[in-house]
């Protein structure tokens, strides 16, 4: 399981993404919530930017 910085998992998760994996489960541990949630979102965005064409 990847952990580190959202780009450092986003860079785990990107060659599933190229082979095609269309879902991620993700489970963010932070203090709150709110911080899950950024994270997540932060995480979907850095995928987002550098998804295969």
């Amino acid at each position: 399981a990847p952990a580190g910085t959202p780009e450092q998992v986003g860079e785990w998760l990107l060659p599933y993404l190229e082979a095609g994996c269309e879902h991620f489960t993700l489970v963010a541990t932070s203090t709150s919530w709110e911080a899950s949630v950024e994270y997540t979102a932060e995480v979907k965005r850095y995928l987002l930017e550098h998804a295969p064409a």
